[in-house]
């Protein structure tokens, strides 16, 4: 399954080297460092060891997105997936979360920019 999972912001054309990954880490780091303090909450770094609240719960598990390229990829990772949550008695919990995310949505959200129209 590892050569199904990749970071969102893939090199499609494969142009980026080794050297390039080196300096796009070097600009990052340089980036987080020189940010000004009234623009750290506006960003969400990537950080293995914590959720990241700009990322689907998904791509919070996996730490990456899922290739469409291969056969059968998205089946067989949201099964590794299912299996994981249910081995860490989790699947309610994300169940539930979901649900009330997308009632956030639908019931606050969504009124704001005129996208629900009313039950008759």
């Amino acid at each position: 399954m590892a050569a199904t999972l990749r970071n969102a912001a893939r090199d499609r054309l494969g142009l980026i080297d080794d050297a390039m990954q080196q300096h796009i880490l070097a600009a990052r780091h340089a980036f987080a460092a020189g940010l000004p303090e009234d623009l750290r909450g506006a960003v969400e770094f990537f950080d293995a060891e914590r959720y990241n609240p700009a990322m689907p719960v998904e791509e919070n598990i996996l730490f990456g997105t899922i290739l469409s390229g291969e056969s059968d990829a998205l089946e067989r990772v949201h099964a590794a997936i299912g299996e994981v949550l249910d081995e860490l008695d989790l699947r309610a919990l994300v169940i539930t979360v979901g649900l009330v995310v997308g009632f956030i949505a639908i019931s606050v959200i969504a009124p704001m920019y005129g996208l629900v129209r009313a039950i008759k």
